[in-house]
């Protein structure tokens, strides 16, 4: 590896000091990885082996093999930091990680999230990870797609989650912008050697990824001297947004009772989403024009997880009435999860949901959970 090769794509800032003393010492280090399909590995010929993920798990096995080195994904494909603020606490608070990569700038790029609701979701995570394991190391990696991966500014979403990751000293890796630099002027030859399409790197562009990510790991781990490295502080700083995505978050998964609320829907035990270490088994489904899925939560904020909320499905539309009013089209999001509602009163509502099997839409719909959230109750920077 060549020394300080990938230096302007690394910002180190805080130290990995925790993280070490996790494997010289305790010996035993439980890493989780939190991202959209970048950190999944799609893209790859072998997701388990050749993604920048299992690269770097492979990495710390080798360097520290007298650790006990645990590695759990909780990588969920075409998912941002929106959906990443509902399955914060069970698919990573509850898991107590001792370091925690997190990818998700590209995906919320593509789920329109400007700079400041980017930033506002990450930091959503990042402050609850500090909160709640303040023992835990965290470091972020920045993804591109063709048309940005070799400008000077990063896109508006990367722009939020490195703004925050200064403020609270996260460090930060542009691990595509060290593959663009090398690059060149990239022809289509050259592009598809390096990515499967416009954003998923193929084993190459992966392997390129883990060459920035392990220079890193290699200066902080195996080059830093950390026996006069103080503690980092314990004390969060205010709230750098005007406010978090918090207020008595909900997630309601799936289950069979769904269907006295659901005429013309069936249950399926096979979830169409990859949601680990989750109890999340199975969706509702249709294929009949006239059914309806109906369900009552309290919120000011409703979302679904659906099949019609997919980056290759931008026309899919739903119909949807609130508190019994006149049917509306909704047109599906690029990302999941899909948004129905938004800035409503607090308390009591009812959604009741139609597919439109019309267009480029799927000839099923599937839901697999409900999340809401009171944004009355949502924390506000003081």
């Amino acid at each position: 590896m060549a020394e300080n090769q990938h230096a302007q794509f690394i910002h180190a800032r805080g130290t990995l000091k925790r993280t070490y003393e996790k494997l010289t010492k305790d010996k035993k280090l439980r890493i989780v990885y939190f991202g959209g399909s970048i950190t999944v590995g799609f893209g790859s010929t072998d997701v388990e082996e050749k993604s920048w993920r299992a690269l770097s798990g492979k990495w710390f096995r080798e360097m520290f093999p007298q650790a006990e080195i645990e590695l759990i994904r909780s990588a969920v494909g075409e998912s941002g930091t929106y959906l990443g603020v509902y399955r914060l606490d069970r698919d990573i608070i509850s898991l107590r990680p001792d370091l925690l990569f997190i990818e998700y700038a590209f995906n919320d790029s593509a789920h329109q999230a400007d700079e400041k609701q980017a930033g506002l979701q990450y930091e959503t995570i990042v402050r609850a990870v500090k909160e709640k394991c303040p023992d835990c190391d965290i470091v972020t990696l920045i993804t591109d797609g063709r048309n940005t991966i070799q400008d000077e500014a990063l896109y508006p979403a990367a722009q939020g989650h490195e703004r925050i990751s200064v403020y609270y000293d996260i460090p930060t890796l542009w691990v595509s912008r060290a593959l663009g630099a090398q690059l060149g002027e990239i022809t289509e030859e050259k592009w598809k050697k390096y990515f499967l399409d416009t954003v998923h790197p193929t084993d190459a562009g992966y392997a390129a990824y883990w060459e920035c990510l392990k220079e890193y790991l290699h200066h902080s781990l195996l080059d830093t001297d950390y026996s006069e490295e103080t503690d980092p502080p314990s004390a969060l700083p205010p709230i750098f947004s005007d406010h978090l995505l918090d207020g008595d978050r909900k997630w309601y998964s799936c289950s069979r009772e769904w269907l006295k609320n659901a005429p013309g829907f069936a249950y399926s035990d096979e979830c169409f989403l990859n949601i680990p270490k989750t109890p999340h088994i199975g969706c509702v489904y249709t294929n009949q024009p006239d059914a309806e899925f109906i369900f009552d939560c309290d919120g000011t904020e409703i979302a679904v997880l659906s099949n019609f909320a997919n980056w290759k499905l931008r026309s899919a539309q739903v119909l949807l009435s609130l508190d019994g009013e006149e049917y509306r089209r909704i047109p599906c999001s690029s990302h999941n999860p899909l948004m129905l509602a938004q800035d409503l009163k607090p308390g009591k509502h009812t959604i009741r949901l139609r597919p439109l099997f019309e267009g480029n839409a799927p000839d099923t719909m599937k839901i697999a959970a409900v999340i809401t959230r009171d944004a009355s109750r949502q924390t506000y920077r003081k």
